[in-house]
């Protein structure tokens, strides 16, 4: 494997910021969707909606992703 292949989450991380970098969003929100990608939740659109939905509250969106997260496990 070479040193320019990058991995999927490597890809999927330089696609969010590319997302976050843009401004067809309200930018108010930029500080939590970056935070939700350092936690690991990379769909930039899923994030967005759901800070959307919840007036940027970061903390009921991170209960609602990991109570997402566990029910797929079961």
């Amino acid at each position: 494997m070479g040193v320019s292949q990058l991995d999927e989450a490597d890809t999927a991380r330089i696609v969010y910021i590319e997302k976050v970098s843009g401004n067809n969003y309200n930018q108010m929100l930029k500080p939590n969707l970056l935070e939700l990608m350092n936690m690991g939740f990379v769909d930039f659109d899923k994030n967005l909606m759901l800070l959307e939905k919840n007036h940027n509250n970061l903390e009921i969106v991170c209960t609602k992703m990991f109570e997402w997260s566990s029910e797929c496990k079961q």
